[in-house]
């Protein structure tokens, strides 16, 4: 298999912003992946707050929304998120307003991750023999490029 950049990547020191390279290859995984997990409902959702709640309890407050509400919002994000993968200029837009609403709610540099850990493990817990090495490290990947991009907002 030759050796392809993450859809998020960025290689211009002077502005990591400003170049994207795509792997449709792993847009393709990913988005598959997710599909399966929609097929799961609110499984990802429960699993990732659980996940984040054990490693920071502190963090529980910020969530005021129904848990109900706060699962469907998080799914939602997800979606547009993986949905954008293939399509920078909205990716771009979408995940600077997601940060920008963020740092409204409280959330912290040292909350992203956190965040990246327990859904990366949350997806794990879905997808379960799946979620192989590779898809794993994929959304890993992924996860932490994302939040990258939301703490720039």
């Amino acid at each position: 298999m030759p050796i392809s950049l993450h859809p998020l990547f960025r290689d211009d020191y002077s502005d990591r912003m400003a170049s994207f390279r795509s792997d449709n290859a792993l847009i393709s995984r990913l988005q598959t992946s997710f599909a399966e997990v929609l097929t799961h409902g609110d499984q990802l959702a429960e699993a990732f707050y659980r996940r984040l709640f054990s490693r920071r309890p502190d963090v529980r407050p910020m969530f005021k929304a129904d848990a109900a509400v706060q699962r469907r919002k998080l799914m939602e994000s997800l979606a547009t998120i993986v949905g954008f993968l293939d399509d920078q200029h909205n990716l771009d837009a979408y995940l600077a307003e997601l940060g920008s609403r963020h740092v409204g709610f409280g959330v912290k540099a040292d909350h992203y991750d956190d965040f990246v850990n327990a859904l990366a493990g949350a997806f794990g817990d879905v997808l379960g023999p799946e979620m192989d090495p590779e898809l794993a490290a994929d959304w890993r990947d992924t996860l932490g490029l994302i939040s990258e991009r939301m703490m720039g907002a």
